[in-house]
């Protein structure tokens, strides 16, 4: 069983379906706290619960999506996930989602509900979640019998059934939810939750810093990577390109196993600040290169001496910096044998100090994936496929700099399905 303290992060508009989620995980004996939409607390703050907890399972909706707390708190957990393996987070389709609203650091997460145009009733989503918590059967079972709304409706279909009834339902109910939300609010409490009794917790939250009117940072120029080589052939890049972004992989419970899950895959951890950039940087799951005469690699921000002359970063605001010889690579597990993975991941030749460009090859334990040589400064999405055996595997980008010289990419948005 997937263990751990469990927080759910919800909308408003989701509430009664997370209270029923609330009472199938008590059911099956499962600790969880979760957030409260109506909270006078900054939009920025993080909950203590969410710090203390080792998964995060996020209720999406349309109305979701244009919750800033909401926002927050999940990109929050998508960096913590990142930087701690414990750490693991859900995405729960409520109804359906255009690909263009959804958050883009939700991508590397599994998504329950099987995909953003189907709309699964709430009973099923309950159980899906269940599985996907290694809950036995039995216990789901006893869980189902326990929820007392049989078919939530999704958020967007309620209002249309109150609509069909005539007016004077809807001016009735809207009328009480002024008056108790008034008694809520005057008394300073919400009520408890079912099974116990709500506290405050007065512990100190790390908050979210969002600066405005920032100056312009000191850009100070990464070192030259000099060296005396005889140019070589030139790589023919043996990929697919396309500009179109990619979309999160919708995946059923039900169904296969999800992929490796590639962490940190925007290289936004650590987060260095506007106009920075670190060779070998700490706290992230990738391992890199230390500067040295013939390579380097890490991460650079927006606006920094590496990317100062390219377009901000595909996705977030970091990338990886692949130099001369330098090497990124993350073990990943969870390979099955017979299955074709597609990697994909935005790259781009530095727009500046290129000498030729650079080339660099991919690979798994050290076999030859593929090989890849950007063309131009603009971020451009290259795709491979490739199948291993099962069990765990490091996946390698290598520069080649097969031009010689100081030649750099940037690598961003590494996603992997399959």
């Amino acid at each position: 069983m997937a263990e751990g303290q469990i927080y759910l992060c919800f909308a408003l508009a989701d509430r009664s379906f997370c209270e029923e989620l609330g009472r199938a995980l008590q059911t099956v004996g499962r600790d969880f706290s979760q957030d409260d939409p109506l909270s006078q607390t900054a939009d920025t703050a993080i909950p203590p619960q969410l710090a203390q907890a080792s998964i995060c399972l996020v209720i999406l909706s349309q109305q979701a999506l244009g919750s800033l707390r909401m926002r927050n708190q999940t990109r929050w957990f998508a960096n913590a996930c990142a930087a701690d393996a414990n750490k693991r987070m859900w995405v729960i389709w409520r109804e359906p989602v255009p690909q263009e609203r959804i958050w883009r650091f939700l991508e590397p997460f599994p998504m329950i509900g099987g995909s953003a145009d189907a709309t699964f009733t709430s009973v099923h989503l309950i159980e899906l979640t269940l599985q996907a918590l290694d809950v036995a059967p039995e216990a789901i079972a006893a869980a189902n019998e326990a929820i007392q709304l049989p078919s939530l409706p999704p958020p967007t279909a309620v209002m249309p059934q109150h609509r069909r009834r005539g007016p004077w339902p809807a001016l009735f109910i809207a009328l009480a939810l002024v008056i108790a939300g008034g008694l809520v609010f005057a008394s300073g409490i919400l009520p408890p939750r079912k099974g116990g009794t709500l506290t405050p917790n007065t512990a100190s939250v790390p908050t979210i810093a969002f600066a405005t009117g920032m100056a312009t940072p000191a850009i100070t120029p990464p070192p030259t990577l000099a060296r005396t080589v005889t140019p070589g052939a030139h790589l023919t890049p043996t990929v697919t390109r396309t500009r179109t972004p990619a979309q999160p992989t919708a995946t059923s419970v039900k169904g296969a196993p999800a992929p490796p899950a590639i962490l940190n895959a925007g290289f936004e951890t650590p987060a260095l600040g506007m106009g920075n950039y670190q060779y070998n940087p700490p706290g992230g799951a990738w391992a890199f290169t230390d500067s040295t005469p013939q390579a380097g690699s890490g991460i650079a921000a927006n606006a920094s001496a590496f990317t100062n002359a390219n377009p901000s970063a595909p996705e977030g605001t970091q990338v990886g910096v692949l130099q001369m010889e330098g090497s990124i690579s993350q073990v990943l597990s969870g390979f099955r044998a017979g299955v074709t993975y597609t990697l994909t991941f935005a790259v781009a030749q530095r727009g500046s100090v290129n000498t030729g460009g650079e080339d660099f090859s991919i690979t798994l334990d050290g076999a030859l994936i593929g090989t890849s040589k950007p063309a131009t400064a603009t971020y451009d999405n290259v795709t491979f496929t490739f199948t291993t055996t099962t069990g765990n595997h490091t996946l390698k980008f290598q520069g080649l700099d097969s031009a010689g010289g100081d030649n750099t990419v940037f690598i961003d948005n590494v996603r992997l399905t399959g």
